[in-house]
């Protein structure tokens, strides 16, 4: 794979969560013909799960590649990673959750990132981190 097709970002801090926000707009401007509203989803679920990392792990890391089907179809692969302490029970955390005046993130969490994303996949052990993968193609 080209290195213009591959992004990795290191997630600690809550300034890395704008970075890397930045940083996968512009790499999907420059390898993919996704519409605006296809960006902000992206970008949406980018936020909560780099959100997620900083809030549960402390640390971890996204990665970004461009993917292409055989028909010549692209689409970005997120894969969000840490070392954290893993999730006790997936389908209870994909459970849409009520919105609380207090949260930090945009409130769409795990279950709504799922909705954004054409195909999604979340490996977790409890004290061994999470890997979510997010892949999402160009529609036209």
């Amino acid at each position: 794979m080209d290195a213009a097709e591959r992004l990795e970002i290191k997630i600690a801090n809550e300034a890395d969560i704008l970075k890397s926000r930045n940083k996968i707009r512009v790499f999907i401007m420059n390898n993919l013909h996704f519409s605006l509203l296809e960006r902000m989803h992206a970008l949406t679920a980018l936020s909560e799960l780099t959100r997620n990392i900083f809030k549960y792990a402390g640390e971890g890391k996204v990665v970004a590649d461009i993917l292409q089907k055989p028909n010549g179809k692209k689409g970005i692969q997120l894969v969000f990673s840490d070392s954290g302490p893993g999730i006790p029970d997936i389908d209870e955390a994909l459970k849409p959750k009520p919105i609380s005046k207090y949260q930090t993130g945009m409130g769409i969490g795990l279950s709504g990132s799922k909705k954004l994303a054409d195909e999604f996949d979340i490996e977790s052990a409890e004290g061994k981190g999470t890997i979510i993968t997010w892949i999402r193609w160009e529609r036209h």
